[in-house]
């Protein structure tokens, strides 16, 4: 166990990069199991932070509007055209595409923190963790519009849905190149 430099917290042996401050460690000699200054240099990690922005407020929205929509549920019904037993009964698969949404949006928006969490501790898994996201993510909403194209009869794969979709794709992409030039940086 060393101390780091900058902060003087306690790291493991082998990690490079300190987990509490996210200074670029290096070992008593300047080489061997730490990244140098000028490799560390050479990666900005600007990109980095805004994933993790945007890990924190996706992780709170999809919590939010998954909460908010089950306790909701009545908001389905069109008002004034028959009751929710009624609705329900009558769109049942509906209902429950839309709940699976919902739950899965709850589900994600923890996952989100886990991820945030290896990612911002440097973890090795930290990368790997968002690849699985942006997969479930692409897979549980071509999921979800088949599931719900089925229930109302309509193809839900709409412009923005497919947008959303392909989003996601590119998501996976950029972050997969970002994150494999940066693999010696994730060593814990």
């Amino acid at each position: 166990m060393k101390n780091c430099t900058s902060c003087g917290a306690p790291v493991k042996g082998s990690s490079k990069v300190c987990p509490y401050c996210n200074a670029v460690l290096q070992d008593e000699i300047g080489e061997g199991i730490a990244v140098s200054e000028a490799k560390a240099a050479e990666q900005p990690m600007k990109w980095h932070s805004i994933v993790l922005a945007l890990l924190i407020i996706g992780a709170v929205l999809n919590a939010l509007i998954g909460i908010v929509f089950i306790l909701r549920e009545n908001m389905l019904t069109p008002r004034g055209l028959m009751d929710i037993t009624e609705y329900k009964n009558k769109y049942s698969e509906l209902v429950n595409s839309y709940r699976f949404m919902n739950v899965t949006r709850i589900a994600m928006g923890v996952f989100q923190v886990i991820i945030w969490k290896r990612l911002k501790g440097y973890r090795s898994n930290g990368p790997v963790s968002l690849k699985v996201m942006y997969v479930m993510g692409i897979v549980l909403n071509i999921v979800n519009l088949s599931w719900m194209s089925s229930a109302m009869n309509t193809n839900m794969f709409n412009v923005w849905n497919c947008c959303f979709i392909i989003g996601l794709v590119v998501m996976l992409i950029i972050n997969s190149s970002y994150y494999a030039k940066r693999s010696e940086l994730f060593v814990n």
